[in-house]
């Protein structure tokens, strides 16, 4: 009778102090409920734009026009090899042919420019390929992770007027001839979905914070989060004189965000039908991020962690 109120040799129970790395049955490693926990932070991001205004038409980026961004982040780690989180960003996005196209190209010659506020909601799954059978309290110190989502946003291109009196929104100005009458080219939407991917590495700081440094690309349904993706309209027929002037802007002596003065000119816009950006490839963008996450609440103790 006394014998039986031992655990067997092939189990290990453990008691609230004790070290709970790993619960075994027989020779298998088994995950605990009490490992779990939940964690909530601050994120600090650098945001990168892959589109027709960056270098060689979206297959690269223009670190010149890297913007911060903000947001918060959770995650509830359920077992040792996934953790699920959700997370809000709110940052910019930028580009422009000026500083991004080689002279005398037809994208230089464009003289386009835009920035784009992204208001962004996502899920996500991290994946830790060396399994961390750790509680809150004994969790390791580093540990890498592939992570996968969806994610829904906001977003509202704008560029510089003509003469530099401010920023306008661009989809209400219909710059590939979505408004002018008629015309079979749809107005795009400002709330979009992404599909973001990426890589991290998780630091432990104390038992209480972890310190995450990740960079997941977006990819997204849509090719305008700079308004440009298809071809020239007959600019003439857009129905507002603003409208005209942003759709090209190869005339202009100087990029107005700047005042810095363009060589190449041009006098004459381009002819209807003329490709005014590539509808083949959507457009992206990166994230880079610091997180710190605080750890509000775990299995292991019976309560929350703030105190």
């Amino acid at each position: 009778m006394m014998l039986s109120s031992f655990p067997s040799a092939g189990q290990v129970f453990f008691k609230k102090g004790k070290d709970t790395r790993r619960v075994m049955e027989g020779n298998k490693v088994r995950f605990d409920k009490r490992h779990q926990y939940l964690s909530l932070g601050p994120s600090a991001a650098a945001m990168n734009y892959f589109g027709d205004l960056s270098p060689s038409g979206g297959l690269g980026t223009d670190f010149q026009y890297t913007r911060p961004g903000l947001g918060v982040v959770s995650r509830w780690k359920y077992n040792h090899f996934l953790t699920f989180g959700a997370a809000f960003h709110y940052g910019r996005i930028a580009g422009s042919d000026f500083r991004s196209a080689e002279e005398g190209t037809s994208a230089f010659n464009r003289n386009l420019h835009f920035r784009n506020d992204i208001k962004e909601l996502s899920a996500f799954v991290q994946f830790f390929p060396w399994a961390d059978y750790g509680n809150f309290w004994t969790r390791d110190g580093f540990a890498p992770y592939l992570w996968a989502g969806i994610g829904g946003f906001h977003h509202n291109p704008q560029a510089m007027r003509p003469d530099g009196s401010g920023w306008e929104n661009l989809r209400p100005l219909g710059t590939e001839g979505q408004t002018i009458e008629g015309s079979e080219v749809s107005a795009y939407s400002l709330w979009q979905m992404s599909i973001p991917v990426g890589i991290g590495f998780r630091f432990r700081l104390n038992r209480s914070w972890d310190l995450n440094i990740e960079a997941g690309y977006r990819f997204t349904f849509t090719d305008h989060l700079d308004d440009v993706s298809g071809d020239y309209p007959d600019i003439a027929a857009i129905p507002t004189p603003l409208g005209q002037a942003m759709s090209w802007r190869g005339a202009e002596s100087t990029f107005v965000v700047t005042g810095a003065e363009r060589n190449g000119s041009a006098a004459n816009p381009p002819s209807q039908g003329t490709a005014r950006g590539n509808p083949g490839s959507n457009d992206g963008f990166l994230m880079t991020k610091v997180q710190f996450s605080y750890i509000l609440f775990s299995k292991y103790y019976s309560g929350p962690l703030l105190r």
